[in-house]
């Protein structure tokens, strides 16, 4: 009987990922062993270490997968010159909201056992969203809406303000984020002092599928 197909490195570390992702939002971080993602994945201990070094550096690709699934598309919105300001401040708002309305058990990281995914995660979010909103506060300031100076402290006192809504612990739960980020536009428009119209207009008709 012949043997059956190796998997090649690449499907072992995808389906190891998926069954990390699986046992770190349904049984928590700390709870999960390396020998309980084998056993999800279907294999020995020795090929997660041929793929990843720990679990911890497992969790740091883990989270900057979420981190690029949330801001891929907005990128690709943002680098449209012919998206208006207000378009492109939609997009940054659009991704803040998906990260609590997204099918991937956001209620699992409000736990003390996956508090560590948590802060990563807003973590890699803001080293991800910082640049992309610092370019859309100067494209503010070019067309004459914006007449703010320090883009940077701007920059940091949104995203600071709006994952900060996410990172609460056990308090709040999926609803209650989405509530709380519903009065981010208004909030953000009272700090760049400009009509929350602004911040709410639609993008010109232009998809969030749209493709550089």
């Amino acid at each position: 009987m012949a043997r059956p197909a190796k998997k090649p490195p690449e499907q072992w570390e995808n389906e190891i990922l998926d069954a990390a992702q699986n046992l770190f939002l349904s049984k928590g971080y700390e709870e999960t062993s390396v020998s309980d993602i084998m056993q999800a994945a279907g294999g020995a201990t020795g090929m997660f270490y041929r793929c990843y070094q720990s679990k911890e550096e497992l969790l740091n690709v883990l989270v900057k997968k979420w981190a690029v699934m949330y801001t891929q598309k907005t990128a690709c919105l943002l680098c449209d010159p012919q998206i208006t300001f207000s378009g492109k401040f939609a997009a940054i708002l659009d991704v803040i909201r998906e990260m609590s309305s997204q099918t991937i058990g956001m209620e699992a990281f409000f736990t003390a056992s996956n508090e560590v995914i948590l802060n990563r995660l807003t973590r890699q979010m803001t080293s991800v969203l910082a640049p992309l909103l610092a370019s859309v506060l100067d494209k503010g300031i070019e067309d004459g809406i914006l007449a703010i100076e320090n883009t940077e402290f701007y920059t940091n006192y949104i995203i600071d303000g709006s994952l900060g809504a996410l990172n609460r612990g056990s308090r709040l739960t999926r609803e209650n984020i989405a509530h709380n980020l519903d009065y981010l536009p208004q909030v953000i428009a009272n700090t760049l002092k400009i009509d929350v119209a602004l911040l709410t207009n639609a993008r010109n008709g232009k998809g969030a599928n749209q493709t550089c």
